[in-house]
């Protein structure tokens, strides 16, 4: 599409941005000459992968090393962002399995007649350092349109996208024609505690491959962390994350170490399968206190003029978990893991 003058009609960059899972992963270096994009290429979403677990042989790929620079950020490993997941195909993309973020992507192209620019990032790392790709990348966006500078991008954000995006927004207004936030995760969420804690938990399963994700890999992955509310955030109805049978209160610091190990969650629960190092405790440690002060960051500032803001939720009746409880009341936390009840 040709540039349009400043002064045009030309509709808004539109700048989708997924969630959590949401980007491919790939390896920056094949391990082999021959059949790299088989072997050794895409590793997340990959079609064999999906149905037999390890691939090639090459066993498991996806865990982060659990450790900080001394500029604060995790080290790397071998893959890199590798677009969004529209949907995934088998047979050289000709048979479609499952649909993700493929109609966002085209209600733009089709719909509105936008220019569309999907932003990929490794969900696993902190949300702290895709936001600031994502603030050089429509930066960069709108460079090459000529009024892009004028007009901002319309981005439209799922669930753990609206984390990433929000600091920046607060720090760049300019930079948004408007905003779009579909199931933000913004007040804090301990539903997926079970994927975190439990050895073979069904929302860790992948098709037919148990392997990617574990509550090893996930105690690795700092994304989780930033997901956690503040101890000072409560759910709808002032109801708290974690509760004895009865509904009574049990006060747990998701930013604390040290309430993880009283109250047996995530990689201290005996159904694990993890065992927790000093080097491990030292990165939950900091990667706990990098998620709290960014926590911080998820709020209105009086002196941004925003741009028109949108809110998608979803009236699905399979509501996400919101409180968690023990089965005996007053059961010491040290003894057993706090557990879901029925339906909360």
């Amino acid at each position: 599409m040709a540039a349009a003058a400043p002064d045009s009609d030309e509709p808004p960059l539109l700048v989708i941005v997924p969630g959590l899972k949401g980007s491919h992963l790939k390896k920056k270096r094949s391990c082999c000459g021959l059949l790299p994009s088989l072997c050794c290429g895409r590793i997340y979403v990959n079609f064999w992968r999906l149905i037999t677990g390890a691939c090639c042989g090459c066993g498991d790929q996806m865990k982060l090393p659990r450790r900080y620079d001394a500029d604060g950020r995790q080290l790397r490993d071998d893959l890199v962002p590798d677009g969004i997941v529209a949907d995934v195909r088998i047979c050289c993309g000709c048979i479609k399995l499952s649909t993700m973020y493929a109609p966002l992507v085209t209600v733009g192209e089709t719909h509105t007649n936008q220019d569309v620019a999907v932003f990929s990032y490794d969900w696993r790392r902190s949300p702290a350092e895709a936001g600031d790709q994502l603030e050089a990348f429509v930066e960069a966006q709108l460079k090459k349109r000529r009024s892009g500078a004028q007009h901002g991008a319309q981005v439209v954000v799922h669930s753990n996208g609206a984390l990433l995006s929000w600091p920046v927004l607060n720090r760049r207004p300019e930079l948004f024609h408007s905003l779009l936030l579909i199931a933000p995760a913004f007040a804090g969420n301990v539903g997926f505690m079970p994927d975190l804690s439990t050895t073979g938990d069904e929302n860790n399963a992948v098709a037919f491959n148990s392997t990617m994700q574990t509550p090893e890999h996930w105690l690795g992955w700092a994304s989780q962390y930033f997901f956690h509310p503040l101890v000072t955030q409560k759910m709808a109805e002032g109801r708290p994350q974690f509760a004895e049978a009865d509904g009574t209160p049990v006060e747990v610091d998701l930013h604390n170490l040290q309430h993880w190990k009283e109250n047996l969650l995530g990689p201290y629960h005996p159904d694990s399968g993890v065992t927790v190092s000093a080097d491990d405790e030292r990165f939950m440690e900091q990667t706990l206190a990098q998620a709290r002060e960014y926590r911080g960051r998820i709020c209105r500032d009086e002196s941004v003029e925003y741009p028109p803001i949108g809110v998608l939720v979803s009236t699905c009746d399979d509501r996400t978990v919101t409180t968690w409880r023990r089965p005996s009341p007053g059961e010491p936390s040290r003894r057993r893991a706090l557990v879901a009840v029925g339906d909360l």
